[in-house]
């Protein structure tokens, strides 16, 4: 039996561009290196990333066009993976450093994917029901 996707369309223009802002911040700050940004956009970008990216491919799965990620569903997950980046890669890589800074770039990023999540067409289906 072959699984059939339907074309749901891209992710919302806020996912699509923070995930676009994210690949061109890896490219630019090898080149021109800048404390402030470096340290903070990729924190401010990774929950919309994540869980954007993450939304838009359960609709393509699914072949669900209008899909929102519900609160509960979200929010546990982003809770999750900030403290297992921020806290646990610290612990195991010396690469990763440990800033309290940091989770107010993350909650800022949260807030801004909570925002455009609620933002999602009417006719929205909150649990993955398929029949559309």
């Amino acid at each position: 039996m072959v699984a059939r996707i339907k074309y749901v369309g891209w992710p919302n223009a806020f996912v699509l561009g923070a995930v676009l802002l994210f690949l061109g911040h890896q490219w630019w700050q090898e080149r021109h290196p800048h404390r402030l940004v470096d340290g903070y956009l990729d924190d401010l970008l990774f929950l919309p990333v994540v869980l954007g990216s993450t939304a838009w491919a359960v609709k393509v799965v699914a072949g669900v066009r209008h899909w929102r990620v519900p609160l509960m569903w979200w929010l546990p997950a982003a809770v999750y993976l900030v403290v297992l980046v921020e806290i646990g890669f610290s612990r195991w890589h010396e690469a990763f450093t440990y800033d309290p800074w940091d989770f107010l770039a993350y909650g800022l990023g949260g807030v801004l994917y909570a925002w455009t999540n609620a933002r999602v067409p009417s006719g929205t289906r909150l649990v993955g029901n398929a029949s559309t």
